[in-house]
C-alpha cells in the first residue's frame, strides 16, 4: 500500500483482541468449522478476469443512512469505470511489530457494517473482495511488511479470532474472494500460514488469497491460496517517459524479481501511484505537504502501463488504488493527497477496464 494515511490518531481508542495469554493452538479453532460453515451459500459467478478499485473504509461513525449513502456513491462511481470489482480495505491494528496481538481501532468496522456495505455492490452488479490490513501509523517509520510476531503460536489464532467474524459474513453476504493476508510478508516463511487458509476456507467457500508487496520483502505462493501482488516497484526513468518507457520497465522489473505464481492465477491487488514528479522512482510513497507539483501525466502512464502488463501476462485481474468510502470520488489529487484519481487517470481506467474485459 501506498504509505500514506489521512486519518487522524488522536484520541484512538484499542480494543484488544488478545486471548488474555493464551497459547490457543491453531488447531482448536478449526474445530468449530463444523458449527460455523455456512452451508449451500451460492457464489456471484466468476469472471475471466477481475477488473476493480480498492475502496478504504475506516468507519468515523457514520450513521447508518449516511453509510448506505456513500457506500452508493461510491460503487455508482465504480462501476461507472466499467469495473467488474470492488476490493473493501479493513483497517485493524497490530500493536507492535512483534506483536502477539491483533486490535481493532474505533475506525476498524464491524462485520455488520462491513455486510451492510457489500450487499449495496453486490447488489449493484460488482464483485467483492475483503481485504483486512494492518493501518501503518502506529508501527511507523517501519511498515506492515517487517512485522514478525515474537510468538507466532499466539498471534496466528489471535488474527483467525480477528478474520472468523469477517469470513463467516462474507459467506453470507457473497462475497466472491478474501485477501486473508494483506501485505504481512514478514511472517509469509512460517507453515502456520498453511493452518490458517485451510481454516479460513472451512468458513469461507470464495477464492481465498494472500497479496505481497511486489519489491518489499517476500512474495509467495501459499498452498490453498491465490496469489496476489500489490505493485509497488520503482522504475527508473525520468518525468517525461512515454507509456512504453515505464512498461518496459515494469517488464525490466519481473525478469529481476518473478512472481511466486503464474501469470493466469496472480492478481495485481494494487496499482497506485501519486501523480508527482519522481514517483516513478517511489511508486509506493507520497510527499504530502510538500511543493512538489502534481503530474497527472505521470499516473496515467504509470495506469496504463499497468493494464498493459496484465493484458501482456495474461494475469487474473487488476485493482486501482484507491477510493475511500467518505470522500466523494471525483475529487482529484493534491498536493496533500496526490494519489487520488486525475481525470486523465479516470479516462485510462475506463479504457483499461472496457479494452481488458
Amino acid at each position: 500500500m501506498i504509505n500514506h494515511s489521512i486519518r487522524k490518531l488522536t484520541g484512538r481508542q484499542i480494543v484488544s483482541l488478545g486471548l488474555a495469554g493464551s497459547c490457543l493452538a491453531i488447531g482448536s479453532l478449526a474445530a468449530s468449522n463444523g458449527s460455523a460453515m455456512a452451508a449451500g451459500r451460492s457464489v456471484p459467478h466468476t469472471v475471466s478476469r477481475n477488473l476493480g478499485i480498492n475502496v478504504q473504509f475506516y468507519d468515523w461513525g457514520y450513521s447508518k443512512s449516511q453509510l448506505s449513502s456513500n457506500a452508493t456513491a461510491i460503487f455508482k462511481y465504480v462501476k461507472s469505470l466499467h469495473a467488474n470489482s470492488v476490493a473493501i480495505t479493513i483497517p485493524f491494528l497490530l500493536p507492535s511489530l512483534t506483536a502477539d496481538t491483533v486490535a481493532s481501532g474505533t475506525w476498524t468496522p464491524s462485520p455488520t457494517r462491513v455486510g451492510n456495505v457489500v450487499k449495496i455492490a453486490v447488489k449493484l452488479g460488482l464483485h467483492v473482495m475483503l481485504r483486512p490490513m494492518a493501518d501503518e501509523a502506529n508501527l511507523r517509520p517501519s511498515w506492515r511488511g517487517a512485522f514478525n510476531p515474537s510468538n507466532a503460536s499466539k498471534w496466528f489464532p489471535n488474527y483467525l479470532l480477528f478474520l472468523k467474524p469477517y469470513l463467516l459474513m462474507a459467506q453470507t453476504d457473497k462475497v466472491t474472494s478474501f485477501d486473508v493476508g494483506s501485505e504481512l510478508q514478514g511472517t509469509y516463511r512460517n507453515s502456520l500460514w498453511s493452518n490458517l487458509i485451510t481454516i479460513s476456507k472451512g468458513w469461507f467457500k470464495g477464492g481465498i488469497l494472500v497479496s505481497g508487496s511486489w519489491g518489499n520483502g517476500n512474495t509467495v505462493a501459499m498452498k490453498g491460496a491465490a496469489s496476489g501482488i500489490d505493485a509497488y516497484l520503482p522504475v527508473l526513468a525520468p518525468p517525461s517517459a512515454s507509456e512504453a518507457t515505464v512498461l518496459a520497465g515494469w517488464n525490466a522489473n519481473l525478469a529481476k524479481k518473478r512472481f511466486p505464481a503464474s501469470g493466469p492465477t496472480t492478481t495485481l491487488t494494487e496499482v497506485g501511484i501519486a501523480a508527482q514528479d519522481g514517483a516513478y522512482a517511489n511508486p509506493n510513497s507520497v510527499k504530502v505537504g510538500t511543493k512538489t507539483p502534481i503530474d497527472a501525466k505521470i499516473q496515467t502512464n504509470w495506469l496504463t502501463a499497468a493494464c498493459q502488463f496484465v493484458n501482456q501476462h495474461s494475469l487474473k485481474g487488476i485493482y486501482f488504488w484507491r477510493l475511500d468510502i467518505g470522500s466523494s470520488p471525483t475529487l482529484t489529487p493534491t498536493t496533500g493527497n496526490p494519489t487520488l484519481f486525475a481525470t486523465s487517470s479516470v479516462a485510462e481506467i475506463k479504457t483499461c477496464f472496457s479494452k481488458t474485459l
